[in-house]
């Protein structure tokens, strides 16, 4: 959100770049032993993506007993 300075009681109004930005993508696991199996992806997220971190990162993390609760975003879902 554009920040800047008005005169008392009137609204500021300011133009900026929209869609410009990249999207970057931090995920990880919160544990008792703190954050586990952190995850950046720079670019849009999808199910393949998400497969992957859970594969390769997430579960050689995951300790027997752990219990893992999952966010269910469309980008995640499958076909």
């Amino acid at each position: 959100m554009p920040l800047g300075l008005c005169p008392k009681r009137t609204q500021l109004r300011m133009g900026f770049p929209q869609g410009q930005g990249k999207i970057t993508i931090v995920a990880a696991a919160l544990t008792e032993r703190g954050r586990i199996a952190p995850f950046f992806l720079f670019g849009a997220s999808n199910r393949d993506a998400c497969k992957a971190s859970v594969e390769t990162l997430l579960v050689l993390a995951l300790r027997p007993g752990e219990i893992l609760v999952m966010a269910t975003l469309s980008s995640q879902k499958g076909p």
